[in-house]
């Protein structure tokens, strides 16, 4: 899905967005990052290393451009579902970012 060629969210589309995303992705990226840290060792040992931190450059890039689309779509008539959106995609970016690190 392009989110640059979607209409102008309303806001309740807004809404079930951010809390759909809150509910899902913004809990299973989070504790997915620390899974994968965790297992850095294992990794390590198999040389997997590269293709970790490759994917997880991949995950943040594409985090990154969805949501800076979604972000500009969305509702901004209400700034606590401004501030809700805003903290899931920092919550997620700054996830994938602590992965980027720990591989780098």
């Amino acid at each position: 899905m392009d989110a640059n060629l979607a209409p102008q969210f309303n806001e309740a589309d807004t809404r079930r967005i951010f809390d759909t995303v809150v509910d899902t992705v913004g809990v299973t990226i989070p504790d997915d990052v620390q899974v994968l840290i965790k297992k850095k060792p294992e990794f390590q040992s198999s040389g997997l290393t590269p293709v970790v931190l490759a994917s997880l450059k991949l995950l943040i890039n594409d985090h990154d451009t969805f949501s800076a689309a979604v972000t500009e779509k969305a509702y901004k008539g209400d700034p606590e579902l401004v501030a809700e959106g805003e903290a899931v995609v920092a919550k997620i970016h700054d996830a994938i970012q602590d992965g980027i690190n720990v591989y780098s």
